[in-house]
Parts: C-alpha cells; structure tokens; sequence
C-alpha cells in the first residue's frame, strides 16, 4: 500500500494554473492597498503543483482613480477538500487559522509572522468544496539560500516561542478551534503497519545495499512501543508540524512562515528534529555535516527553549529514536531513486541518523 502510495506521489506531481477571476482580483487589490482599484492587469506565475492545491504568484498593475498606475506582486493559494491519513480537517486549517488570525498575533511574538491575507473565500471547484486565499508576497531569504547561521538564528526563536507556549499555554489559543491534535502524527499502529510494508518490501538487491543495523532500524517494531511512550510524556507546544525550508522567510531579523495546513498541537521539539531530516533529505546540505548540523540546530533551540522551560529530556537518543519512526520515507525514496548515487545518499543519511545518539 505505501509502496504504491509513494509511487502515485512521485509520478503525480505536476503544474496547474488557476483561473483568475477579475472582480476577486480588483477586491484583493482594494484590501491590498486600502483604495479602490478600477482596472489590473495580471500575469499568472505556478509556484507550486499538486493535485489538491495550487499556489500562484500573480504580478501586474493596478488602475487607481485619476489613471493612477502602480506595480503589485500577490500570491494566490487555492486547496481543494482532501483528507490527509490521520488528518482529515488538514485542507482547511489554514484557512480556519487566518479567520483567526488576531489571537494568533497576540502570542507570536513579533519576530515570527505569518503572510498577510487580503482575501479569503470559499468556493466550490469541479464540486468539491474549496477555498481561495489573496495573501501577500514574501520576499526574504528561503529555501536552499538558507545558511546553517541562518537556520541556527530560526530555531533560537522557534525554541523560545514554543518554550513560551508550554510554560504559560496562554488562554487565547483556544479561540483557534482547528488545530491538529498532538497525537495526530504519532500513531502507533500505523508506525507498525509501514514497518511491516517495509520489511516485505526489501529485496535480497536491498539486502545488499543497506548494512543490517539499518534494516533492522526500518522493520523492528519493537522499539516502536518504548519511543512512543517517551514522546507521549513530552510537553506539548503549538507546532508548525511543516518545518521544511522552503516554509521559512527570512527578512534581517524577522522571520514568516508559511503553509501552516498541518499546525496544532506537537511535542516540544517536533518541529526542530523535522527541520534537520528535511535539511538532509532535500540536499540544503552534504550528508557529512549530518551531526555537526543536528547538534547545532538542536542545541539552539534548546536554548531558546530554555528561557522558559527545562527541555533537558531532548536528548540525542531520542531524537534518533523518532527518526527511526520516519525513517521508512527515505527507505520509499531510496526504493524509487534511479540513480545508484542517490540511493547511496539516503542509506548515508540513514547511517547518519542512526549515529546521532
């Protein structure tokens, strides 16, 4: 089932450009620029494909009173309903968080921010429920023109903000209803089910390639239990639950993320411990720098962190021991990799991760 999942994905992806409504156009550019907008021309850029959601970049120029003329630049997210295993609400959280954007802003502090919203609505698209947001364009420094001091600087503040959030869970948060809830990700019968997917999966060829210690990493479901148990004890914080690099902004000292569709209620740490598989995974950095990058980031936010709350029980061990929970998704990427050098670079990243502790 999941080998065939991860085929669909890899084989799926691909661009779809929305259809531009004029007059939803000319009210996002009347919020944009608190005036009223007659006329605009736009030109439609695909920053992101799939299946169930699309994000565009539209750039042009707006009309105003008096042949006034100005350049704008806007981007257009638009998700169609889908249900994400284990999290059915997914498809419209950020849009539920937007309609409560106001508390949100009371507690981030005002470092960390989220992309404006100009305008938001619900639709229907090819009859299934959708929703439309006009949000505002983030320049900054993303993705793989991050630095490891840059990413370090990031996960300070995500520790202290996260720290902040666990110590004093501030009352306001409960206004925001549509959260994913902390055990949402972390599902022990469905980490059994992909280990058992993987160990039926291996191929005397794969036998070959990945050492026995890391086989063993990726099909024993008897460690499943103990580290399970463990993250259950971890205090809770309010997660990104998407800490990927193409998600952080960076603009001197003032940090936005975006794509908060999977946010809600996480372990203390979560978001940091992604940010590193993902930094590796994704090539933002050679496989060598695996465990002077890991202690780096995690040492920062646990400095962050700890302005608030005593997050001495993140410790290396664990953290290798939930990415041996996550670690099948490098096993289905290696599996489905054509080239013999990249199925090396995933069994690295794996050795790298099972070396941390």
């Amino acid at each position: 089932m999941l080998l065939l999942f991860y085929k669909i994905y890899f084989e799926m992806r691909q661009e779809i450009i929305i259809n531009i409504n004029k007059a939803t156009l000319l009210k996002a550019l009347n919020n944009m620029f608190d005036s009223i907008v007659s006329d605009a021309t736009h030109q439609v850029e695909s920053l992101h494909g799939g299946t169930v959601g699309n994000v565009c970049k539209i750039s042009g120029e707006a009309v105003f009173a008096g042949d006034l003329r100005c350049f704008y630049t806007l981007v257009l997210k638009e998700q169609k309903k889908w249900e994400r295993h284990g999290d059915p609400d997914s498809w419209r959280r950020e849009y539920g968080i937007y309609q409560k954007i106001g508390d949100l802003y009371e507690v981030l502090p005002d470092n960390i921010r989220l992309p404006k919203c100009y305008l938001m609505e619900e639709l229907i698209i090819d009859e299934t429920p959708a929703w439309q947001m006009w949000m505002e364009y983030i320049g900054g420094i993303s993705g793989k023109n991050l630095t490891i001091d840059m990413i370090e600087y990031v996960m300070t503040e995500l520790g202290k903000f996260q720290g902040y959030v666990c110590k004093c869970k501030p009352h306001i948060l409960n206004n925001i209803s549509c959260f994913s809830a902390d055990s949402s990700y972390y599902n022990k019968d469905k980490f059994i089910f992909m280990f058992n997917e993987v160990a039926e999966t291996i191929t005397p060829s794969d036998c070959d390639m990945i050492p026995e210690h890391l086989r063993d990493m990726l099909t024993n479901t008897d460690n499943i239990e103990n580290t399970m148990s463990r993250i259950s004890s971890f205090p809770v914080t309010l997660c990104h639950r998407d800490m990927w690099h193409t998600n952080v902004f960076l603009s001197g000292n003032i940090i936005t993320l975006i794509d908060w569709d999977c946010t809600g209620w996480g372990f203390v740490g979560e978001d940091v411990i992604q940010m590193i598989g993902e930094l590796f995974d994704d090539r933002v950095f050679d496989v060598a720098y695996f465990g002077d990058y890991s202690r780096r980031l995690l040492s920062a936010y646990l400095r962050g962190a700890s302005d608030y709350i005593d997050a001495g029980f993140l410790t290396y061990e664990i953290v290798r021991d939930i990415y041996t929970l996550w670690g099948n998704g490098l096993f289905w990427r290696y599996k489905y990799s054509d080239s013999e050098s990249e199925k090396k670079r995933y069994i690295d990243i794996l050795q790298k991760m099972y070396e941390i502790a």
